[in-house]
């Protein structure tokens, strides 16, 4: 190998056999060592010892920017040259000086502090214009617009002007601070310059008090210096200076140059001037006000929208009550036609009679005289309010109006400014121009300097030839030397003159200039200095006495410096011995009592203790044997019990494998006959055998009877033998029945599996038919008069909804056609037509007809044009009709976005539509009344949908008239909207996009979308050559990611929280292959958080990879005979429901719409769901509804349960503590009792019960539930009849309920015992429930506020008879209706009571924490044992047990620790061995653990979470290992241990929770009496955060200052209205700042020590905002001026206190955090009352600092926060 060596005056410097690697792009370098260009190099920081080189010098890694820089450093990772204004070590937060959020889409903005263009912050938040600056170092104001006490400058008046430090000496000032204009420091007496760092006096240095003269030793060398120097200067007289020309032309240059300069500069002081003099106050008073008005119109704004909302709702309210009047009106016009004909005919009663009834009707008309007067009134105050809001509309318009004028005025001041900036653009060029004159000047000097030197070198040479022979010679020379050295002293005495001239003028134009320079031209000045000092410099004669006297002053220094450095080490000294002394009165304290002996008494008592606790724990372990032989008795009974279970089960199993079919019945009553012929022939050998045993006992009679008695005896046996022959003869005939029967099973179940897959593949052959039938797409009209078409219904039976769809044009002059006709029996009809332009609906179920119109007119136009397209939407649900229609623009969009809807109701006791198989459904073939003289149809249609299936046109049952094709109708661009919907019937069958190559080792997916489903397969990808796919499902609400190798190899990834929430959810999975290292690694992450990591169960190679190059994806599920040798995941059997968008596979986008195959796919979301399965655990609820005095409820119903609870609505618990006694709270209820439908109304004063009164309803068939309230009256119709009628009695005749805050239950209700009088049963609904009506609105349950083991949008399990097509009927979509809102009501959320977890122990809370057990036997470890138990934590490192070494080998040790999150067991034996779990398991989720060890072979298993995911790993143990007896949990004792120093630095207290502790399968008690401390109780359900439960505080630092400046920030979740969040205070309650939630508000005080303090509070939409139980964030600024305060999202709310007040604060005293101790002051707080809830993410002064770390916690739950079922 060569290397290139620098040879001076060598002309190849190449070096050749230089070896330089061909890197890959991750790396760089001549033998690719370093990392390349976007890569860094990551290290495995928590590998000590390792084999792999990759541990020990790391391995390259791609820099983690977030996309927004391809630069990091090589060696940390920090992201260099972050884009987007972002910042931070990874660029995901916005730069210094900006703010908001880089991923979001207006991304980071500049702080407009003052300006954005002019930026002084370190950070702002801005919030509806108002905007929290927090400065940088030297600025202060709300903006940063001055600058602090120290800097000089004034930001805010040039563009680049800044705030300089004034950089003083500490010496010389006589104040603190400077000019804030010029920055010349205040110096003291005697001391100048512009630092205050020089002396006045000559021979004078600056030290501490001033200005001293110099030492001896310095005032010497000075002496000598000036004695040196007066010699040269007297020398140089011998000189000949003559030869230096003066320099005249270029001082006529200069003289010109700086004329040209003094008249622009003139111009730039002219300038100036105007600048200053220009009034800038009135565009900040401008400004001002235009935020100002800005404000108040935003607040205008909302206060109207809220009015605007709040006028809707009265108008809803008054139009009802209108409707109530004229209901009401009618009744009275006819009670008095009544009365009017009262008496005159022969069937009315007597006058005394009538004059009775007309007395009560007379109340009666009083009583709604009454009510109208009310509602008139109503309505008067309804009209006031509607004027005053218009009013307050009218002025917000006046008040914008007036800012737009304010906006020109401001655009107009900008324009002058913009020319004010051109004019300082232009003085910029003047001083660079000037610059180049100075640079002329200092040319000059150096020419002088040359021509100085050059004399020097001359006189030199001349003393160096100097020859005695010479001297005449030379003294002719000398005195010619004299003259012209006096022509020389001329000349530069004139060259002095002119530069004592030219710096005359510099200086004054400095002077004049000096804060030009100082803002507008730093460089300028820092030349204009130089070129003044080397002037100076050059201006000297001789360098040599310059270079002495900096000698000296060096000198000087070093003498100072010297006796400064001596007083400090005397004072450290000092303070040293101080503290030597106080550490020795700490020990030694006067009163003779010294800590060691208070330590060794505590020793001694520490001694007894532990003897008291062994004769304990004696005790304890005979206790623990007798019950060790009870709970071994047990285990033998559940083993017994657990095989008979076993048994039963294959019973079980092997009788439910029979399956139907008419061959199998037919071999199964064989074999039932051959078991029965079995059984007889049994039952007659057991006859036989009697009877012998008869015949042997009569054996004796028989010979005292009758003497032949042998003879009849021995034919009896040969009877009995004959009888013996036939029965076996009968057993062979059985034996072979039976196998004759098992061999016709044999054939059977070939014949039936063979016919069962034919069937199948019939099916699947259909479906795919069925769906591409579907899919033709065809137009129809008319060619002639009269075009109509009939087709079957799209399915039979009775229906409770149906919807219809259709797009149309009108192509002609007509303006009336029929379009859509669904008939049925009896007149009951659904229709949809056209009248007079304008669509409409009419139907009829039995009762009376309804038709809803709508307002928008159909244009005549060409169907080749889109916009000549209509789409129809129609719906009916029970009673209840509407109707929408909208137009296709030219984009392929339907218009308007936002669509009115129509809608209209028939009689409530007529809900049911039946259609028959005669029934059809017909295309202009109907015409009502209005409609009967226009001839069939007369639009075009396309796109026709009855009750979500498409109705083929083609596919017709009879056709009448000329019908023909038309042009295809225009569809809805799938542009229009990114979002998919999908059916749960459906699926979208991709392909690759682009043929490009794709990378085997490489995989990965990503998509959004929204769901309420459990189970859904969401893509899926089959490699079938191999058996190997790739998958992403949901499986019990939980994502999960899933590879399958082909073998038992498989990787999954899933997550913990649940996301099928009906929000939009992002995912983004993949996988990747590394080649070099032979590993296979996966990857989750959802909605951009962390990822979740995995790798495969069993190592993979690349053979094993999925190779989906020429794969098929599949969304949403798989269509039909869809078959792979691959195992699914859990939940891919369900298609999904839901919403999809954004899919991207490998980096390339899919749009389901644009595949090659789909079905039950529509080109945008749905949000309406009415339809919910139950499974008989779990129930739904949605905000209540109140029964008025006119109202109906209806639902729909199916099970096969004789008892189950359909419907109840009451008061939940937790808001009962806002009403009292005096409120009328109602409920009612809906249940089925032994079939019949139970109805419970309580009016809160009225209480009656309803029943139905015909056969079971329990009969898997879909039933109406119809609940009519008329006044008091209430009528119970089952399936259109009625079944009883009864009234409320008293007053209120209204049942209420609380709306928006819950209570209305489907399905089944929580167990709260307050429910319990409310409802016959409480058994949860096994079966479906649909269209759940109230007040003829539909409920949309993808409003529910809670659910839990439902499936929403879905049928539920099947049941009753599928016959004909009831099947298709069941399984119809229900149609969209309007959603419903109302404000929710006041108060804090209450959380029910909770309990603790069975046997769980929490540790970690307080020091010493632990619980001590004792192994079964001697020896434990080196035997086969076994360990399970279950632990929850949030921390990532923590000792699970510990089994220390004895006394013989106390080197060895057992140890199972949590390690970063990974579950790591250290055996220590005669070698150590480790055996480490990957996954990470510090996520607050129960999780399983199993160790157990068989035949020296330890296998450590886990089980994740509420996952079906398990890991595990083995490792072989050590042949001895001396661990003791003992086994210590959760952390170590106060007492010492016998541990390893390496292991005991290792070991931390575990934090967190521990259950199910077992050793060898017998259940430990981590509690018992004296074997544990500072053990507690878990919660069920945890959180991160910290609990506090009203007793409790935490000290962050116990000598706290606060000072000048404080930030914080926390998170807090709270169901009280007060409590202590944060204080310090000193002993006397001054000065001190606290946080705390007071009264629902939370407020910010701090007092500077004048007992007055300063106080900011949030300003809050109400007082129980903070008191949800949610979650709320909380941000505190004080800065020593102001304090600022601001909650979540709300604008930050700012008080400034007294200037005179301003300053540090500072303390000295602890910072208590959740509550005070009692001995603590109050300081500035408002109340005592300690916190109640859960505090996380404490940070002060930007540091988040953990529990753990707090130097005190007094009764705080680490990392328990309590989720409640309500959170869940």
């Amino acid at each position: 190998m060569d290397a290139a060596i620098y040879i001076k005056g060598s002309t190849n410097l190449i070096a050749k056999g230089v070896e330089r690697c061909r890197c890959p792009k991750r790396f760089d370098g001549l033998s690719c060592q370093d990392p390349g260009r976007s890569f860094y190099r990551w290290r495995n920081t928590t590998v000590v010892e390792s084999v792999f080189i990759e541990d020990l010098i790391g391995r390259s890694a791609p820099c983690h920017c977030n996309g927004r820089s391809n630069d990091c450093d090589r060696e940390t990772g920090v992201c260099q040259n972050c884009r987007g204004n972002s910042g931070g070590d990874h660029c995901h937060q916005c730069a210094e000086g900006f703010y908001g959020d880089p991923n979001s889409a207006h991304g980071c903005q500049a702080c407009p502090c003052p300006e954005t263009n002019r930026n002084f912050a370190r950070g702002c938040n801005v919030w509806d214009g108002e905007v929290s600056c927090v400065c940088k170092q030297g600025y202060t104001g709300r903006l940063c617009e001055r600058c602090q006490p120290g800097y000089f400058g004034d930001p805010m008046r040039y563009p680049n002007s800044t705030c300089q430090p004034c950089n003083c000496h500490p010496d010389g000032i006589r104040t603190q601070g400077c000019d804030v204009e010029t920055g010349r420091c205040f110096c003291r007496e005697g001391v100048t310059g512009l630092k205050c760092d020089k002396c006045q006096a000559e021979r004078h240095h600056l030290v501490d008090n001033g200005c001293r003269i110099c030492d001896n030793c310095t005032l010497l060398l000075l002496d000598y210096v000036e004695l040196v120097g007066h010699k040269l200067r007297r020398g140089m007289h011998n000189m000949d200076l003559t030869g230096i020309p003066a320099p005249y032309r270029k001082l006529s240059e200069y003289e010109g140059a700086y004329d040209v300069w003094n008249r622009r500069h003139w111009d730039f002081r002219q300038t100036k001037r105007r600048l200053e003099n220009y009034d800038s106050a009135d565009i900040l008073k401008l400004e001002a006000h235009a935020e100002n008005l800005k404000f108040q119109t935003r607040k205008a704004v909302s206060t109207i929208g809220k009015r605007e909302f709040a006028l809707k709702s009265m108008r809803e309210d008054a139009l009802v009550q209108q409707h109530g009047v004229g209901l009401v009106r009618g009744e009275i016009l006819q009670t008095l036609s009544d009365l009017r004909g009262y008496g005159k005919s022969a069937h009315h009663l007597s006058l005394p009679t009538a004059l009775k009834q007309a007395r009560f009707y007379l109340q009666a008309i009083r009583e709604h005289d009454q009510l109208v007067q009310g509602i008139r009134s109503t309505n008067d105050c309804a009209w006031r309010h509607f004027y005053a809001m218009g009013n307050a509309s009218d002025a917000a318009f006046d008040e914008s109006g007036r800012l737009e004028m304010l906006w020109r005025d401001l655009n107009q001041t900008n324009h002058r400014v913009v020319d004010m900036r051109l004019q300082v653009d232009r003085i910029e060029e003047v001083e660079s121009e000037a610059e180049d004159v100075l640079e002329h000047v200092r040319n000059l000097s150096a020419y002088v300097g040359e021509s100085h030197q050059e004399l020097n070198d001359l006189s030199q040479l001349i003393s160096n030839h100097l020859d005695p022979g010479y001297l005449e010679q030379g003294e002719g020379l000398v005195r010619l030397t004299l003259q012209r050295h006096i022509m020389l002293n001329g000349q530069l005495n004139q060259l002095d003159g002119s530069r004592v001239l030219l710096n005359t003028t510099l200086g004054v134009k400095s002077e004049q200039q000096r804060e030009v320079r100082k803002h507008w031209l730093p460089k300028a000045e820092k030349h204009a200095n130089h070129l003044l000092a080397r002037s100076n410099e050059y201006a000297r004669q001789f360098q040599p006495t310059r270079n002495g006297a900096r000698i000296a002053m060096l000198a000087s220094s070093a003498h100072s410096n010297i006796t400064k450095a001596i007083d400090d080490a005397r004072q450290a000294s000092v303070l040293a011995k101080e503290r030597v002394y106080e550490a020795q009165r700490t020990l030694y304290p006067s009163d003779g009592s010294s800590m060691i002996n208070r330590a060794k008494h505590s020793l001694n008592r520490s001694r007894q203790l532990q003897q008291e606790a062994l004769k304990q724990m004696h005790k304890s372990n005979v206790l623990k044997d007798k019950l060790h032989r009870q709970e071994q008795q047990v285990e033998g009974i559940k083993a017994t019990i657990f095989d008979s279970g076993l048994r039963t089960n294959n019973i079980s199993g092997h009788l439910q494998g029979l399956a139907e079919g008419s061959a199998r019945r037919q071999a199964k009553e064989s074999l039932e006959m051959a078991e029965r012929t079995g059984e007889q022939m049994r039952a007659e050998l057991r006859l036989a055998k009697e009877m012998q045993q008869s015949i042997l006992n009569m054996r004796n009679s028989f010979s005292n009877l009758e003497p032949d008695w042998e003879i009849k005896l021995g034919m009896a046996q040969e009877n009995i033998s004959l009888t013996q022959t036939n029965v076996r003869l009968a057993n062979v005939s059985l034996s072979y029945l039976e196998q004759q029967a098992e061999k016709d099973q044999q054939v059977f179940e070939v014949w039936n599996n063979s016919m069962a897959e034919q069937l199948q593949q019939l099916r699947d052959q259909i479906a795919k038919a069925r769906h591409a039938a579907e899919a033709i797409d065809v137009s129809l009209e008319s060619l002639g008069p009269k075009c109509s078409r009939s087709y079957l219904p799209a399915s039979y039976g009775l229906s409770t909804s149906n919807k219809l769809r259709m797009s149309f044009a009108l192509s002609n002059h007509l303006e009336s056609s029929p379009l859509i006709h669904l008939e049925s029996s009896e007149g009951r009809h659904i229709t949809l037509e056209l009248h007079k332009r304008r669509v409409r609906l009419v139907w009829n179920l039995g009762g009376t007809t309804a038709t809803v119109t709508h307002p928008m007119v159909v244009q005549t136009r060409d169907p080749k044009y889109d916009d000549a397209w209509y789409h129809v939407e129609a719906n009916r649900t029970l009673n209840l009709g509407s109707v929408m229609v909208r137009r296709m623009n030219n984009y392929g969009e339907l218009t308007p976005a936002n669509p009115v809807t129509i809608t209209g109701s028939t009689d409530t006791e007529h809900t049911r539509f039946y259609q028959s198989q005669n029934d059809r459904i017909s295309l202009g073939g109907f015409a009502s009344k209005d409609l009967q003289f226009t001839p069939g149809l007369n639009v075009v249609v396309h796109q026709v949908e009855v009750d979500n299936k498409p109705l083929g046109l083609w596919n017709f049952v009879a056709s009448e008239g000329s019908c023909g094709g038309s042009m295809v109708g225009a569809k809805e661009s799938s542009a229009s909207s990114t979002a998919r919907h999908f059916n749960g019937l459906g699926y979208a069958q991709l392909m690759k996009t682009r043929p490009r190559p794709t990378r085997k080792n490489l995989f990965s997916v990503q998509m959004t979308f929204r769901t309420l489903d459990e189970n859904a397969l969401l893509f899926l990808a089959v490699d079938d050559k191999n058996n190997r796919s790739v998958s992403v499902t949901l499986s019990r609400g939980r994502i999960m990611f899933r590879i399958d190798y082909g073998d038992e190899s498989k990787l999954e990834i899933n997550t913990t929280k649940k996301y099928n929430v009906g929000q939009w959810i992002k995912i983004e999975a993949a996988r990747e292959f590394s080649a070099k290292r032979s590993t296979e690694n996966g990857m989750l992450r959802v909605n951009n958080d962390r990822p979740i990591s995995g790798a495969p169960t069993l190592p993979v190679n690349i053979h094993l990879l999925p190779d989906l190059s020429k794969a098929v994806y599949y969304l949403g599920g798989v269509p039909p005979g869809f078959t792979s040798g691959t195992s699914k995941a859990p939940g891919a059997d369900n298609p999904f429901l839901g919403c999809m968008k954004d899919v991207q596979v490998n980096g390339e986008t899919y749009d389901p719409l644009e595949s090659s195959s789909f079905y039950g796919v529509e080109p945008s979301c749905k949000d309406m769901i009415t339809k919910a399965g139950f499974s008989g655990n779990g129930y739904l609820e949605l905000p209540s509804q109140s029964l008025r005095k006119r109202s109906n409820t209806a639902l729909v119903f199916r099970t096969l349960q004789p008892d189950c609870l359909l419907l109840l609505a009451a008061y939940p618990p937790e808001i009962l503590a806002d009403y009292d006694a005096k409120d009328i709270k109602g409920n009612f209820s809906i249940s089925l009792v032994d079939g019949q439908l139970h109805v419970w109304v309580n009016s809160g004063r009225s209480f009656i019960k309803m029943s139905s009164n015909s056969s079971q309803f329990n009969d898997g068939e879909f039933h109406v539930v119809n609940l009519i309230k008329t006044g008091r009256k209430l009528e119970l119709m089952v399936d259109d009849e009625l079944q009883e009628t009864r009234a409320l009695g008293g007053n209120p005749t209204v049942v209420s309920l609380p709306r928006d805050a819950g209570g209305l239950y489907i399905g089944g209700a929580p167990p709260h015992e307050s429910y319990t009088p409310l409802a016959p049963t409480f058994v949860n609904l096994e079966g479906a429930i649909r269209d759940v009506v109230f007040n003829n609105r539909t409920m949309n349950f993808n409003d529910a506020l809670t659910f839990a083991n439902v499936q929403i949008g879905r049928n539920g399990p099947l049941m009753g008879s599928l016959k004909g097509g009831l099947y298709d009927v069941l399984l119809k979509t229900e149609p969209m209706i309007g959603k419903s809102f109302t404000a929710s009501p006041e108060g804090c959320k209450r959380i029910g009571s909770y309990s603790y977890e069975p046997n769980a122990f929490k540790f970690g809370d307080d020091i010493y924490s632990y619980s001590q057990l004792k192994l079964p036997e001697r020896h434990f470890w080196q035997r086969n044992f076994h360990l399970s138990f279950d632990f929850r934590s949030f921390y990532p490192n923590g000792m699970l047990y510990l089994s220390p070494g004895s006394k013989e080998k106390p080197k060895h040790y057992v140890a199972l620790i949590l390690k970063d999150g990974q579950l790591v067991l250290v055996v220590r034996g005669r070698r150590r061995e480790e055996l480490q779990l990957t996954a990470k398991l510090n996520d607050g989720e129960w999780h399983r653990v199993t160790v157990s060890c068989q035949d020296r072979k330890v296998t450590m298993s886990v089980e994740i979470g509420r996952t079906d995911q398990k890991t595990s790993a083995q490792m072989k143990l050590p042949k001895k290992i001396g661990a003791a007896q003992l086994l210590l949990v959760g952390g170590l004792p106060q007492s010492p241990v016998k541990v390893s120093s390496d292991l005991y630095v290792r070991l931390e207290p575990f934090k967190g929770c521990l259950r199910r502790v077992s050793v060898n399968n017998n259940t430990q008690d981590l509690a018992r009496p004296g074997k544990h401390s500072n053990v507690g109780q878990c919660f069920p359900t945890v959180e991160r955060g910290s609990y506090f439960p009203g007793d409790a505080y935490a000290i962050y630092k116990k000598n706290f200052n606060v000072g000048k400046y404080l930030d914080l920030e926390t998170e807090f979740r709270t169901s009280e209205l007060s409590g202590i969040l944060l204080s310090v205070s000193d002993p006397n309650g001054f000065p001190a700042l606290s946080l705390e939630l007071h009264n629902g508000n939370i407020i910010f005080s701090c007092d500077f020590g004048n007992g007055a303090p300063l106080r900011v509070e949030s300003s809050l939409p109400t007082k129980y905002a903070l008191c949800d139980n949610k979650w709320h964030n909380i941000s505190a600024l004080y800065d020593g001026e102001q304090i600022v305060l601001r909650i979540d999202q709300l604008p930050a709310v700012i008080s400034v206190g007294n200037q005179r007040n301003a300053g540090k604060m500072q303390t000295r005293s602890p910072l208590y955090i959740g509550g005070l101790p009692e001995t603590a002051p109050s300081g500035s707080l408002m109340s005592r009352e300690n916190f109640k809830g859960c505090i996380r993410h404490v940070s002060i002064r930007n540091e988040r600092r953990d529990w753990i770390d707090m130097e005190d916690l007094r009764n705080v739950l680490l990392s328990e926060c309590l989720v409640s079922s309500d959170d869940s």
